[in-house]
């Protein structure tokens, strides 16, 4: 409650607040001062309450980027790892550091899995993972005998080739070749069984049937 009085000639504003539950009777605590003063506890309640709005946008400002710079590595994980569930290590990317350490841990071990994924699919064959892949978990075929059409590649004078190249322009030139090859067989349908050297060994009607596999080959 709150009253305007005078003490002398003087105007002065009085508030007061019963308080119940200590006693018979209800206590009663107040306040009064001049009135001149009032302005001076106006203006601190509106600083105090800009203050407190101010610190209220600041605490969503920083949860908001908080929320950001955990959520975006998160989404980021997610998308790779729908990319790689679809054998697209070419579009999947190895994620960067994160300064949340739990995030951090994760994208390390993503991109080692990347990583090996990766050298792993140039020994395995993507076709052969992605029957592996349709039959579930446990992965058991029933062997089975069929006919299959083979072909060997070889570069003609590879040897003397060898020799005039250095290491790096060797491995390029390798490099270029057998990306030529894979594609091209790849295009075919055919399966890459291994790299002997400088030749590919590839087949044709497994795991899927292929009637015309000569011709593809």
């Amino acid at each position: 409650e709150a009253w305007e009085l005078y003490i002398g000639e003087e105007e002065h504003l009085t508030f007061v607040r019963p308080l119940a539950g200590y006693g018979d009777q209800p206590l009663y605590v107040g306040l009064h001062f001049p009135r001149g003063q009032a302005g001076g506890y106006v203006e601190r309640l509106e600083l105090a309450l800009y203050v407190g709005v101010a610190i209220l946008l600041v605490s969503i400002l920083l949860a908001w980027l908080i929320g950001r710079a955990i959520g975006r590595p998160v989404m980021r994980l997610a998308g790779n790892a729908d990319r790689i569930a679809a054998l697209d290590f070419e579009h999947a990317e190895p994620l960067p550091p994160s300064p949340f350490r739990e995030t951090d841990q994760a994208s390390n071990a993503f991109n080692s899995m990347l990583q090996g994924l990766r050298w792993f699919e140039l020994y395995l064959p993507r076709r052969l993972v992605e029957r592996l892949l349709a039959h579930g978990a446990d992965g058991r075929f029933a062997s089975e005998e069929r006919t299959v059409t083979v072909l060997f590649t070889d570069i003609v004078g590879f040897t003397s080739i060898g020799e005039r190249l250095d290491a790096e322009r060797l491995s390029a030139f390798l490099n270029r070749h057998f990306t030529l090859l894979a594609e091209m067989i790849e295009d075919e349908g055919g399966t890459i069984d291994k790299y002997i050297g400088d030749s590919i060994m590839a087949f044709w009607n497994a795991p899927d049937d292929q009637p015309d596999h000569a011709d593809r080959a």
